[in-house]
């Protein structure tokens, strides 16, 4: 029970705090789930805060997900 209330009491500190900062590590490409996700991100402000995304081979080689991601960002803001 303590615990239950403990959160209640709590649970308005939690949503009044700021964005929480994130780096997004992708291996994105054309049609890829990591640019859906990104663009979810990028388009809650209030809810997140992007300081970086970082492009890692997997998908696509990093100059080709890079391109990508740019292109996505561009296009959403």
């Amino acid at each position: 029970m303590l615990r239950f209330t403990a959160l209640i009491l709590l649970a308005p500190a939690l949503f009044a705090a700021g964005p929480e900062p994130v780096v997004v590590d992708t291996d994105s490409g054309l049609f890829g789930d990591d640019g859906a996700a990104l663009v979810m991100l990028l388009r809650s402000p209030e809810r997140v805060s992007v300081q970086g995304i970082v492009v890692t081979p997997g998908n696509v080689w990093p100059a080709q997900g890079a391109e990508y991601t740019f292109h996505n960002w561009k296009s959403r803001r």
